[in-house]
Order: structure tokens, then sequence, then C-alpha cells
């Protein structure tokens, strides 16, 4: 490993938040936070904890305006329902690819520095890494998180 240790990561087996997850549904989207901000850490310039921020946020608000028009039909003029609607689903689109942004920032981000900073041998890139992040990005960064504080934990590092 060459020059000084990185900032820890988040040691929290991927398990113990997929079974926190269970009981509290939002979780998981807590623990992705954190876990970005741990990324933000090792490298400021990939702007992730934004992408989901605003990625959160334009999934609430394509949310409501789907709920809005089902729940108030009758308040809403019959030529404005299929624009709210449409906006809507624009905006929870735009969620998911600020979403999906912030999750492969951060794929690229941990990979870049754990084999250039501070080597540890772990590979994020190709195909089956690439579908992990994807359908499990939160418990697939932990499990890498864990091993990677467990070889720093190994190492000497507190």
């Amino acid at each position: 490993m060459s020059g000084a240790p990185g900032p820890m990561p988040p040691d929290f087996p991927w398990y113990a938040v997929l079974l926190i997850g269970f009981l509290c549904s939002l979780f998981p989207l807590f623990w992705l936070f954190k876990e970005a901000s741990f990324v933000n850490r090792i490298d400021p310039r990939s702007g992730v904890v934004g992408k989901l921020a605003i990625g959160f946020g334009c999934y609430v608000l394509g949310a409501i305006c789907m709920v809005m028009v089902g729940a108030f039909a009758r308040e809403i003029d019959r030529d404005l329902q299929p624009f709210v609607a449409i906006f809507g689903g624009l905006i929870i689109i735009a969620g998911v690819v600020f979403l999906l942004t912030g999750t492969f920032g951060m794929r690229r981000a941990i990979h870049t520095y754990y084999n250039t900073v501070e080597p540890m041998g772990i590979n994020l890139m190709g195909t089956g890494p690439a579908l992990m992040t994807l359908f499990f990005a939160v418990y697939y960064f932990q499990h890498h998180f864990t091993e990677i504080a467990a070889k720093k934990k190994a190492m000497g590092h507190r």
C-alpha cells in the first residue's frame, strides 16, 4: 500500500443492512447515502451524494405528481390531467437516471481508488459487477467495504 492510509470504509455486514431493511424499509436508502458520503471522501470530484439526492428528490416529486392526478382527478382540469401524469412520469424517469448515475459513479470511484491510491485488488468493472451494481448496489458496495475494512485492520490501520 502506498503512502498514508485513506479513510476506513463503513464496516457493517451487508446482510445486516438487508435484515434491518426488512424491519425499516428506508434503512437501505439511508445506508446508500452513508456509502456515498464515504465515496465522496475518497473521491470528492465524484459528486455521488448530489446525484443520489437529486435522483431521490425527482423520484418523490414525480410520485407526488402521479398521486395528485389520482387523488384530485375531479378538481384538476381534464385537459391538465394527462400533462401532470406525463410530467410526473418524466420526473420519475429523470430520478431513476440520476440514481443510476450516482450508483455507477460510486462503482467507478471505488474501483479507481482501491486499484490506484490504495491497491486492494477490488475489481468492480465487468458485466457481473455492473449487474450487481444495477440490482443490489447498497449491498454489493457494503460487501466490498467490509472486505476492505477487514484487510485494513489486518494491516494495522484503525
